[in-house]
């Protein structure tokens, strides 16, 4: 769903439908990303609905970060916002965490062009979606 109006109020959404097996790695990304940009997790633990959730706080800015299970290997993902546009954050996790997933084997890479290549590709994840997000350092 893309960003904009829901529910009468302007929101901003972000809903995708992933594999069980993507989950933790999905649900991780956020999460640290979300805390390097200086957001508090204001709460852990399922909602209504919810197989689990996260609120994350900055001065006025809260976002919202759920799963919902909708069958056994699939999840619904729903990220929302009164006041953060929620794509960039949610692109910018996902590179991010992806970056972080293949540093270990980057590390464990002896020098040569494929650990070149890793690291080149590690920094293009890290780089991709960066400027977009609001109050980013």
């Amino acid at each position: 769903m893309p960003e904009g109006r829901r529910g009468g109020s302007m929101a901003y959404t972000y809903e995708a439908v992933i594999p069980s097996d993507g989950l933790d790695l999905f649900e991780e990304a956020p999460c640290r990303y979300m805390e390097s940009l200086s957001f508090a997790r204001m709460s852990i633990g399922g909602r209504l609905g919810a197989q689990t959730s996260h609120e994350f706080r900055r001065d006025d800015e809260l976002v919202s970060l759920s799963f919902i299970g909708t069958g056994q290997t699939y999840f619904r993902v729903v990220v929302d916002s009164e006041s953060v546009p929620v794509v960039p954050v949610v692109l910018d996790a996902l590179t991010a965490g992806v970056a972080d997933f293949l540093e270990p084997f980057w590390e464990a890479t002896p020098d040569g062009p494929s650990r070149e290549s890793l690291s080149s590709l590690i920094r293009e994840l890290r780089d991709k979606f960066g400027r977009a997000v609001p109050g980013q350092a």
